[in-house]
């Protein structure tokens, strides 16, 4: 294998692992602390537009830019049980799903994922 095509597979591997991480349904082997604290963050965020811009919720479909790759996402964020994201639709209790909640176009979030920071920039929120 020459090196140019190693590093490749090695990026796909990688991206591979972080799509999975950012999307995986958290159905099975969830640490209880840390559904809690996503229990928590949807909680104390306000998902009612206070100035009539629209804030992502449950069965949103939304439009991210990963700000790294310079690629845009598209998914459906869904309960538990729907998710699926082959189909586009992420669990609200992903990681990905979870710090979405609440934010608007526009915003930007970041998620750790081995010893990196991920970035995403909200585009649009289609209801």
């Amino acid at each position: 294998m020459c090196k140019n095509t190693h590093v490749e597979f090695k990026h796909s591997m990688l991206r591979r692992a972080q799509n999975f991480y950012l999307t995986r349904p958290w159905g099975l082997g969830i640490e209880p602390l840390m559904l809690s604290a996503i229990f928590n963050h949807i909680e104390s965020t306000d998902v009612q537009p206070t100035t009539g811009e629209s804030r992502i919720s449950i069965n949103s479909s939304v439009i991210l830019q990963d700000v790294q790759e310079r690629q845009n996402i598209k998914f459906t964020i869904v309960s538990p049980p729907l998710s699926n994201p082959n189909q586009g639709r992420i669990s609200l209790l992903s990681p990905l799903g979870a710090e979405l909640i609440g934010k608007k176009k526009g915003d930007t979030i970041e998620i750790g994922y081995l010893n990196t920071i991920l970035q995403f920039r909200v585009l649009d929120i289609l209801q």
